[in-house]
């Protein structure tokens, strides 16, 4: 499943940004071979990290995998140190925290996002009952 875009990468980043990253025949121009194959992989990686917990493909693609997939897309296309800012590199660690924490279950996707899910419904109160009190203020009196 795609998760961004090219243009989605664009604008993020720019479109100099872009040229200068993913220009791998230094024509000065992106080559899209290498955008899509850094967008493919960085979707592969997000698909390893639902699968377990969500059934893919998702419904719909929520805003904040499209960020993730943009983070780690332009973590891949930095093929030269000096390109790989702090920036791009924070985001993008970002991005590899929050899919850990999809992965364990300390964040979750909008429910519009996954099939099958009810969106809207309100989360159930815990409700906990157990066996009457044995010691209480009546029969612990005069002991």
């Amino acid at each position: 499943m795609t998760y961004a875009t090219s243009t989605d990468l664009i604008l993020t980043h720019g479109q100099d940004w872009l040229d200068r990253v993913a220009d791998r025949d230094f024509d000065g121009a992106a080559d899209e071979t290498a955008v899509m194959a850094a967008l493919d992989e960085a979707a592969g990686l997000i698909d390893a990290y639902l699968a377990p917990r969500y059934a893919l493909p998702l419904a719909a693609v929520p805003d904040i995998l499209r960020r993730a997939a943009v983070d780690l897309a332009a973590r891949l296309l930095c093929t030269n140190p000096s390109d790989l800012v702090g920036d791009i590199k924070d985001r993008a660690e970002r991005a590899d925290a929050l899919l850990r924490d999809l992965a364990a279950g300390r964040a979750a996707l909008p429910p519009e996002a996954v099939p099958g899910a009810a969106p809207g419904e309100p989360p159930r109160p815990v409700v906990m009952a157990g066996p009457p009190r044995l010691m209480t203020r009546n029969t612990l009196r005069g002991v």
